[in-house]
């Protein structure tokens, strides 16, 4: 039975690799995130903020339209206006106890002290706001594309060290095999080879499995139909580290403040008088002249002059009330940049820990390679027993593997550098 699954794993390995020779598709980790953010749910509410902000700005434009209103009016009164002063050889006209009245009032905003002007522009930060928060779901749904893209790398780099280990234990276990028909070594010696060859073989399924559900989520976010034996492109990447703050965290106060400042004007736009031209259009009994008793029509018009000159200082309170959350939202930028600034110079360090250990880890694989080339000599030659082989063999696998984590997580957190500082440009 252990003969039959060793068998079947050379297959699955060598079947395996032919398989990515002929069918495999390449991706890079921007083309995943393009494609990412293209099926984004949230992506599409910029349309809908888009509308709402053009919408509400022709609602603001149109202070400075004429306004008309239809107004009539039916009533009767107790008691009117006479005329009783006696003179001869004139009677005085007796007014109508019951009064009609329709009319047409215009109304035409001259100067509203700024009021639209500033509206327009809070208007225009409220747009900036939402969009901006779109843009951090966005930024923040692409670190997570990232997270798992790089999830997938790992696992490709353990499987390649596992099946090259696994082709090279097969070798050895071959010859083995054949020292065993000469006698020179015991089966338990070529049964320990094979335990070692299928705990191989496990790594590589518990790696193959796990690689696959990562692919699978990848392919749920992406839209993008990733197989398992595709390759995902190790992102270039540069050894620029520059300290830049461009999160749209940063950005979002930034328009809060600046939107504040906008509401101040506002107040200080109401400060101001306003002037309006108006005109009545009317028809209805009695007319403009209250001695006549007939239905006339009329007209009225002039200007009108609104100054609420003192409020009991409550405005410049209000613009008070203002500044002070502004200077909150300035205290939030600087522990927002002083947090940034601290993960700058952790990362930083994270990078130069990484080019150090691949550094070393070279050096390990090298050594390794010829105390296992070593041990396998000596194995054949029986002054070692089979378990010290494994043990060698298993400290050079883990080598190869350390070397391949590292250099993926190398490349990994110089990604998460450009997250971090929201200056993300691979060059791909």
């Amino acid at each position: 039975m252990r003969n039959i699954l060793i068998g079947f794993f050379v297959l699955f390995i060598t079947g395996y690799d032919t398989q990515a020779q002929t069918t495999r598709s390449v991706y890079s980790l921007n083309q995943l995130m393009d494609s990412a953010i293209n099926h984004f749910p949230v992506s599409s509410q910029r349309l809908v903020y888009d509308r709402n902000t053009q919408l509400n700005q022709e609602n603001i434009e149109q202070t400075f339209y004429p306004t008309m209103q239809l107004n009539g009016q039916v009533s009767y009164q107790s008691e009117v206006t006479q005329l009783k002063i006696p003179i001869q050889g004139f009677t005085a006209p007796e007014m109508a106890k019951d009064w009609y009245k329709l009319n047409l009032d215009i109304s035409q905003m001259i100067y509203d002290g700024g009021s639209r002007k500033s509206q327009r522009e809070i208007e225009t930060f409220n747009f900036k706001g939402q969009v901006n928060n779109v843009l951090q779901q966005e930024f923040h749904f692409k670190e997570m594309i990232s997270k798992i893209y790089f999830r997938i790398l790992l696992f490709d780099k353990s499987i390649g060290v596992l099946k090259s280990s696994a082709k090279s234990l097969q070798g050895t276990l071959d010859e083995m095999q054949a020292a065993l028909k000469g006698g020179t070594i015991l089966q338990a010696d070529v049964n320990a080879i094979k335990a070692e060859y299928l705990g191989l073989y496990q790594k590589i399924q518990e790696a193959e499995s796990n690689k696959m559900a990562a692919i699978d989520l990848l392919s749920v976010y992406t839209a993008v139909p990733v197989k398992a034996n595709d390759s995902l492109l190790i992102p270039p990447v540069s050894d620029d580290f520059i300290y830049v703050n461009l999160r749209p965290e940063l950005t979002q106060l930034k328009l809060q403040q600046e939107k504040l400042g906008k509401m101040k004007s506002l107040l200080g736009a109401k400060q101001r008088p306003i002037v309006q031209a108006y005109g009545q259009l009317g028809y209805g009994r009695p007319g403009l002249n209250m001695l006549e008793d007939d239905f006339k029509g009329y007209y009225i018009a002039g200007l009108r002059l609104n100054y609420k000159f003192w409020d009991w200082n409550t405005t410049n309170r209000e613009k008070q009330l203002l500044g002070l959350q502004q200077q909150v939202l300035e205290s939030e930028k600087e522990n927002f940049d002083l947090n940034l600034r601290a993960n700058f110079a952790s990362q930083l360090q994270e990078i130069e820990k990484l080019k150090n250990l691949i550094e070393t880890d070279k050096e390990i694989i090298a050594l390794q390679e010829t105390v296992v080339e070593a041990s396998k000599k000596r194995l054949k030659s029986g002054t070692i027993t089979t378990a010290a082989y494994i043990q060698e063999f298993e400290k050079y696998t883990r080598s190869q593997l350390n070397y391949q984590m590292n250099t993926i997580k190398l490349v990994n957190a110089n990604i998460d550098y450009m997250f971090l500082t929201g200056n993300f440009n691979t060059h791909e």
